[in-house]
C-alpha cells in the first residue's frame, strides 16, 4: 500500500467520518464531533486521506494558526521574538487498519507539507505539535521536533527546517526548439540536481494528465489539489524522470 493510494481532500459534511477509530477515543471524538464545526468557525482546518472516488475517512490531520511565547523555547527557535507566529498541528491520526504500514510518515510529510505552503504565503516561524502520550511524543521527535522546556510532549519545529527536510526546492524548464525537445530540472533543497529530458509530445501529455487529475479533485471538493510531478510522468510516460 503506497501513498499514491490516497487522495488528500479538505474535510466537509460529505465525508464518512462514522467508522474511524484510530484507537484512541479523544481523537476519534475530535474528528466525528468538532472537526467540522472547527472547520466552519474557521478555528482549524482538518484534512483527510480517502480513497480516490470515496468519501470514508482513512487518517486525517489538522492544523491552525497558535502562538508560542519566547520563555518555552530556546534562543535559536524564538529568533529574537518574544512571542512567536506558529502553526499548530494540532490532531494527526490513522485508521487501525493502517496502523504498521509506515503511512504516519506520510501522513506527517502531508501535513508539513502545507504547512509550509501557508507559511511561504502568510509567515509563521514555528510548527507545534501537543503530544498525546509518550509514544507519539517519540514519533514526532523521530523527525526533528524538539520538545519546550518543561512539557515533554509538547514538541516543536522551524518552518525552516520542515522546508528543508521536505526537500522543497525548485523546478526550472528550457526548451530547445529546433530539437522538439523540453529539458526540466528539478533542484532539492539539498542543492541536488536531478534533469529530465521530454520531447513536446510528451510535455504534452504530461501537462494533460495534471490538468485532468486537477479537475478530477477539485471535483471531489478540493480547494488545493498537489501533485506529485515525478508519478504523473511515470504513468503517462512509463518512465522514472528522476531516477538515481
Amino acid at each position: 500500500m503506497t501513498t499514491d493510494e490516497w487522495v488528500t481532500e479538505a474535510l466537509t459534511r460529505e465525508h464518512d467520518v462514522s467508522r474511524f477509530d484510530c484507537g484512541v477515543p479523544s481523537l476519534n471524538d475530535w474528528l466525528k464531533q468538532e472537526a467540522m464545526r472547527a472547520q466552519e468557525s474557521g478555528t482549524a482546518r482538518t484534512f483527510t486521506w480517502v480513497k480516490p472516488a470515496a468519501n470514508e475517512v482513512r487518517a486525517y490531520f489538522s492544523i491552525a494558526p497558535t502562538q508560542v511565547v519566547r520563555t518555552e523555547v530556546s534562543s535559536g527557535m524564538a529568533g529574537g521574538y518574544s512571542v512567536i507566529p506558529s502553526f499548530l498541528l494540532g490532531k494527526l491520526a490513522l485508521d487501525l487498519p493502517l496502523h504498521g504500514l509506515g503511512l504516519g510518515g506520510e501522513v506527517l510529510h502531508d501535513a508539513l507539507t502545507r504547512v509550509v505552503k501557508a507559511a511561504n504565503r502568510g509567515g509563521g516561524r514555528l510548527i507545534v505539535v501537543d503530544a498525546i502520550d509518550e509514544k507519539a511524543a517519540a514519533f514526532y521527535a523521530k523527525y526533528d521536533f524538539k520538545p519546550v522546556r518543561n512539557d515533554p510532549r509538547r514538541l516543536v519545529m522551524k518552518v525552516a527546517t520542515a522546508r528543508k527536510s521536505l526537500g522543497i526546492g525548485t523546478i526550472s524548464v528550457s526548451s530547445n526548439s529546433p530539437a522538439g525537445l523540453v529539458s526540466l530540472t528539478l533542484t532539492h533543497s539539498d542543492g541536488t540536481v536531478l534533469p529530465f529530458v521530454a520531447d513536446n509530445d510528451e510535455v504534452q501529455r504530461v501537462a494533460e494528465r495534471m490538468l485532468e487529475i486537477v479537475q478530477e479533485r477539485t471535483a471531489q471538493g478540493e480547494s488545493e489539489v498537489q501533485l506529485n510531478l515525478a508519478q504523473v510522468i511515470r504513468d503517462v510516460l512509463g518512465r522514472d524522470p528522476f531516477g538515481r
